[in-house]
């Protein structure tokens, strides 16, 4: 995606913020752990701007910004993709979103409370 900085370790490449964590918690990440950016740049991989949590709890917290403020999308984006006869492909790219964001809305796996 480009969103993060990447670094070579030993000609393997990382995402420096999860490298970063790992070197504070003195342990690696387990595979359910998710490094998160407090002021939304991903490029930012201070310590004070990076959180831990699990993948779901960073999931919600993008796609309904439950917590911070700092969803993806609006309420009333979510409602309009969800009434949308848009296919998929169409409603990712008018709103610059993964598919399966799309995806997830009009199941009501994300956004379900609308």
């Amino acid at each position: 995606m480009g969103r993060y900085k990447r670094v070579k370790v030993n000609g393997e490449t990382f995402d420096e913020h999860r490298l970063v964590m790992e070197e504070h918690l003195g342990r690696p990440l387990d595979r359910h752990e998710c490094v998160h950016h407090k002021n939304g740049a991903g490029t930012d991989n201070r310590l004070e701007n990076l959180e831990i949590m699990s993948l779901s709890e960073h999931s919600r917290m993008h796609m309904t910004g439950e917590g911070n403020g700092s969803a993806i999308l609006t309420a009333e984006q979510a409602l309009e993709i969800r009434e949308s006869p848009a296919s998929i492909k169409q409603l990712a790219r008018r709103y610059s979103v993964a598919r399966k964001t799309i995806q997830d809305i009009k199941h009501r796996r994300t956004w379900g409370h609308l």
